[in-house]
């Protein structure tokens, strides 16, 4: 009992160590120096992958709650985009759009426990390859 006890104490204070999350990683946008009324209304449009934006998927109104304001600090538009699809990203107050394509993934080891997670590689961002897992729409 007395061994049980120790491997018990001894597996807790391992894994309470570790301050990683192991999961599925999206591509992250963000935004920096926006005022609340230029981007209080963003369209994502999905679109099926390899198609040059021509099937759409599906069309989402985000709303923005919080303004990113005059801030050097990056604020996220959304939780994260799926790495399956094409996304269009449209700000009508600015007349822009953003254009991400061909999201890469690959897997890597846990850390702190058994297994894998999903992370992103390289995207298409505007018709440029970006490396890592977030862009700033600045």
């Amino acid at each position: 009992m007395k061994k049980l006890l120790v491997a018990f104490i001894t597996t807790l204070m391992l894994y309470s160590c570790c301050k990683e999350y192991c999961e599925d990683q999206r591509l992250l946008v963000w935004g920096r120096n926006l005022q609340y009324t230029d981007v209080d209304t963003i369209f994502l449009i999905k679109y099926k992958p390899g198609t040059n934006f021509t099937e759409r998927l599906d069309t989402i109104n985000q709303y923005m709650i919080q303004p990113t304001g005059n801030n050097s600090q990056p604020v996220s538009f959304f939780k994260s985009l799926e790495s399956n699809t094409d996304w269009k990203i449209v700000i009508p107050a600015l007349n822009k759009e953003y254009f991400i394509s061909n999201i890469e993934t690959e897997k890597q080891r846990c850390n702190c426990e058994p297994g894998t997670y999903q992370t992103v590689r390289t995207f298409r961002f505007n018709n440029a390859t970006i490396e890592g897992s977030s862009v700033d729409l600045n």
